[in-house]
């Protein structure tokens, strides 16, 4: 994995909290979910990361 240098030329470690700070955002608001709506969000995991959802594909 590559990391990019953030602005103050550091390697980005002191930045570290975020993705962890949004994964607790995703669980929180995940918990809050209509049980339709985490059906949806669980079928969307299936998919990789910036993959192109055809409307065709969906449920």
């Amino acid at each position: 994995m590559v990391r990019k240098k953030n602005h103050r030329g550091g390697g980005g470690g002191g930045d570290n909290w975020i993705p962890e700070a949004l994964q607790m955002l995703k669980c929180i608001y995940y918990d809050d979910l209509p049980t339709y709506q985490k059906l949806c969000f669980a079928y969307c995991s299936l998919f990789p990361e910036d993959y192109l959802i055809d409307a065709e594909r969906l449920i």
